[in-house]
Parts: structure tokens; C-alpha cells; sequence
């Protein structure tokens, strides 16, 4: 009987503070934990290496209010950056219950269930961004690529088409870009002239952009190499010299310059092969085939 006693006394206990707890919380002030989530934005600001530093701070935030969605979205975002996708995800389940329309919400969650390769719930939730977010271009872009692997290639090209469809920023010009080069990539197979506008786009935002400059020198390539098969050799010559205008310290472009020097020298154009040829020269200082095509123009000119 006392044992019995005893124990109905501990779930009384247990129950008064559970229910206390529950109490507490709803009765959390509106400023709970507001200076340590305030002081944990200073750090995630920062950035990089603040980002641990600022994650203590919104969980000492969240110890003092757990319904702090923006502290929790902040550490998904933190945890994201990290490769903790799984540890993200369940950040996000706790801010979707605070608040399912928190803003980014599902634009972070189409990342990470395309990170954990979930694709039916990464197009489902890039679908409510797009809706929420109608104006990000990075929703779009994100978009786009789910519609490429999809084989969708006029719906990605809407989306695509949609994250251009504004003023590049220092906050957007990284995915802008990267929506240009897509639609390049999609055009050139079939419509060159379109691909080169869509490349060109991109190179005008960063013009040291490595992906975008290899993907220009491979299509002015094959557009050379057409116009040699025909006997063009000006519109060739043309081509060759977007390369270099694009990418003119290329190691690779030692072939070019040798290739446009040799046409100016057979057309006895001499001042305009030389400079072809030291062209050549400053990229390759060793290269024989360049030192005897300067040798033997030098003695034509000195004759």
C-alpha cells in the first residue's frame, strides 16, 4: 500500500512539472532571449569563422525562448553551410511549426532535400519558394535545374529566363551568372547564336569567370573550325580572335597566334605576323615552331 502511495506521489510529481514546464512556455515574454539573439546576429554577419560562435548564441537564445524561429532558421542556415543537412532539416521542422510562412523557409529546404537527394520533395518545396519568393532568382534558378533533370528543357528555360529577368546585385550576380551560362548550355546544341548571347551575358557580370570562358572558347572553337571546312578563312580568323579577346594569356592559345601568324605571313602582312608571333612567344618563351617562324620573318624583312 505505501509502495503504491509512493508511487501515485512521483507521477503527481512528475505531472505538476511537466505541466509547469508547459505553463512556463506559454508564458514566455515576447523578448526572451532577444540580446543573445541579437548578439548571435552580429556574429553570423560576420560570417565564416563567426558562424560557431553565433550558433552558441541563438541556442542560449533558444534556452531562454524556444519558439525563436529566426534563432532556429539561423542555425539551419549555419548548419547547412556546414554540410549538416540532416541537422538543418530538423532546425527547419521546429521553425516550420513556429511558423510555416517564416520567409526562405522553403527555399532552404529545397537546398538541403536536393543535398539528400530527395527530389519529389525538393521540387515540392522550391515550388512554395517560388510562390512565396516570386522575385529571388535564385528560387528560379534552383527551379531550372530540377526541370533539367527532368528533361523539361522549356520549363527549365522559363525558370532560367526568370532569374535573369532583373538587375544583377552584389547579393545576386552569382546565380544571374550562373542562370546566363545555364541557357547557354542548353542553346548550343542547336542554336549557336543564341548560346554565344547567353554566354556573353554571363562573362559581362564576372569576365574572369572560368566556366564561362571555357564554355565561349569551346563554341568560337567549333565556329572556327567550320568556317576553315569551308575555306572561310576570315570568318575563321574572326573567331580566333574572340578567343583571345576573352582569354588572351592562355597557354592554349599558342596554336591561334601561330595560326593567325602563318595567314598574315602567307599574305605577306609581316608587321601583323610578328606581333602574332611574340604574342606566341610570351606564352611559350621555348617553343622551337615559334623561334624559327620570328627567325625566318626577321630575315624576309631584313632583306
Amino acid at each position: 500500500m505505501r509502495l503504491r502511495t509512493a508511487i501515485e506521489a512521483v507521477i503527481l510529481v512528475i505531472f505538476i512539472a511537466i505541466a509547469s514546464v508547459v505553463v512556463l512556455r506559454r508564458n514566455i515574454p515576447a523578448d526572451a532571449g532577444s540580446a543573445m539573439g541579437a548578439s548571435g546576429d552580429q556574429l553570423y554577419a560576420a560570417g565564416g569563422s563567426k558562424y560557431s560562435a553565433a550558433a552558441v548564441r541563438y541556442w542560449e537564445a533558444i534556452e531562454q525562448n524556444p519558439n525563436m524561429a529566426d534563432a532556429r532558421f539561423k542555425i539551419a542556415s549555419i548548419y547547412y553551410f556546414n554540410g549538416w543537412n540532416y541537422e538543418s532539416l530538423r532546425e527547419l521542422s521546429e521553425v516550420e511549426r513556429i511558423n510555416p510562412e517564416y520567409p526562405g523557409l522553403h527555399l532552404l529546404l529545397g537546398k538541403l532535400y536536393r543535398a539528400t537527394e530527395e527530389a519529389d520533395k525538393e521540387f515540392a518545396a522550391l515550388q512554395q519558394a517560388a510562390a512565396e519568393q516570386p522575385e529571388n532568382p535564385e528560387v528560379h534558378y534552383l527551379l531550372g535545374l530540377v526541370y533539367e533533370r527532368k528533361s523539361m528543357a522549356r520549363e527549365a528555360i522559363n525558370e532560367y529566363e526568370q532569374a535573369t529577368n532583373r538587375e544583377p546585385s552584389h547579393l545576386n550576380s552569382a546565380t544571374i551568372l550562373r542562370a546566363y551560362l545555364q541557357l547557354g548550355r542548353i542553346h548550343k546544341g542547336k542554336q549557336q547564336k543564341k548560346a554565344e548571347e547567353e554566354f556573353k551575358k554571363a562573362l559581362s557580370i564576372d569576365p574572369t569567370s572560368a566556366q564561362v570562358i571555357s564554355e565561349l572558347r569551346t563554341l568560337y572553337r567549333q565556329q572556327a573550325e567550320h568556317y576553315k571546312s569551308k575555306r572561310e578563312y576570315d570568318k575563321a580568323a574572326e573567331k580566333y580572335q574572340e578567343i583571345l579577346k576573352i582569354d588572351p594569356n592562355n597557354p592554349r592559345n599558342v596554336g591561334i597566334y601561330m595560326e593567325l601568324g602563318d595567314r598574315y605571313f602567307y599574305d605577306e602582312l609581316y608587321d601583323e605576323a610578328e606581333e602574332m608571333y611574340k604574342a606566341a612567344a610570351r606564352l611559350d618563351p621555348v617553343n622551337f615552331d615559334v623561334f624559327s617562324s620570328l627567325k625566318q620573318l626577321e630575315i624576309l624583312k631584313n632583306q
